[in-house]
């Protein structure tokens, strides 16, 4: 689940996700097998660059991996 979005447009993206099943990461499914997923989404966005991040309840924990 895409959990927030975070966007300056032709710079910088970050997408926080969260999976229900604690056995799937979710940053590693947005990203896909070898980046394959992300790159055609950088692609069409003009190469921004985009830092998926995991979501996190605790505001502490979440706003530390998102820096």
């Amino acid at each position: 689940n895409i959990m927030s979005v975070a966007r300056d447009p032709g710079k910088r993206s970050k997408v926080a996700v969260k999976s229900n099943n604690a056995a799937i990461g979710a940053v590693g499914t947005c990203v896909g097998p070898m980046g394959g997923r992300i790159q055609s989404i950088i692609k069409e966005l003009g190469f921004e660059k985009i830092d998926v991040l995991e979501w996190h309840e605790d505001p502490k924990s979440f706003i530390s991996n998102a820096l």
